[in-house]
């Protein structure tokens, strides 16, 4: 076969294509794509999985954090500090104030009795909004391991002496991821 032959059968072969491209563009169908759309009709998209739960709304809201601690104007605080608690459904996590308290120096060692104390305030963080099902329980001094209800909910301020234990329990059923913040705090004396 001679070279022109070539260039002419290279050459119909590339018009051949071509024109069926410009048929297939056309036509408004893409042979790669499925089926052909009907004239006038919207593009079918691709749509995203579906997920475990169709008619729960996305959610774009972050959880605040612990608020921030407030005690009276007249009182001292020092020693602020943040602790985060991963709570398991069922769990339950003590916390000691012994562990919690921070010594001044400027102020008389504390005994169980005071006059230091613990202030905390938390925020359930995981799951948010939701996370209601937290609840805080006191330790009775000598209550032979009884306790009594402190409060519950999802955030909160509470305090406790410096050898008071406090029981975080998550009552939920899925996992909780708490943030607490605390601080030892004095009162004035009379």
């Amino acid at each position: 076969m001679r070279t022109a032959e070539k260039v002419a059968i290279v050459v119909a072969l590339i018009g051949l294509a071509g024109t069926l491209g410009a048929a297939i563009i056309g036509s408004g169908h893409n042979p790669f794509s499925g089926p052909a759309q009907p004239q006038g009709a919207e593009p079918v998209l691709p749509q995203p999985a579906a997920t475990k739960n169709e008619s729960a709304p996305a959610r774009a809201s972050f959880a605040p954090h612990a608020p921030p601690i407030q005690i009276s104007p007249s009182s001292e605080m020092w020693g602020e500090q943040m602790k985060l608690l991963s709570l398991n459904p069922g769990q339950k996590i003590e916390l000691d104030g012994r562990d919690l308290y921070s010594e001044a120096t400027t102020y008389p060692q504390s005994s169980c009795s005071g006059p230091g104390y613990i202030v905390y305030t938390w925020q359930v963080r995981q799951p948010y909004p939701e996370g209601g099902d937290l609840e805080i329980r006191s330790v009775i001094p000598q209550g032979g391991g009884n306790t009594e209800q402190l409060a519950m909910g999802a955030m909160g301020k509470a305090t406790m002496g410096p050898c008071g234990i406090h029981v975080f329990i998550n009552r939920g059923l899925d996992p909780m991821k708490l943030e607490l913040r605390y601080a030892t705090a004095v009162d004035p004396t009379p």
